[in-house]
């Protein structure tokens, strides 16, 4: 599943994302998911925090989240923070999902 981010990635919208990911995970058993962020303008520290979170429960669920295309801001964070050390990073949405396999 490709699901695109646009604007701003505060708490509530971060929370609201990884509800409705989990419960497509639930009812369809589709697990692989990529996160094209390239046209996110800023994403809050809590907001990190919850993606990480993400991450860890779509893994317990035999599945994979990527980020794809992260904006330049989103990417110096995910670098700054070594997010990008577990949390997979691809530089297109082509290149996520050839990941998967």
């Amino acid at each position: 599943m490709i699901i695109s981010l646009l604007g701003y990635l505060d708490c509530e919208a971060a929370e609201a994302l990884a509800k409705q990911i989990l419960k497509t995970i639930a009812d369809t058993e589709q697990s692989n998911i990529v996160l094209e962020m390239n046209s996110v303008g800023k994403v809050f520290s809590n907001s990190l925090g919850i993606l990480i979170n993400l991450y860890k429960e779509v893994r317990f669920a035999k599945g994979d989240l990527h980020i794809a295309a992260p904006s330049s801001s989103l990417q110096s964070l995910l670098e700054y923070t070594k997010v990008n050390r577990f949390l997979p990073v691809y530089d297109t949405v082509e290149e996520a999902i050839v990941a998967f396999d």
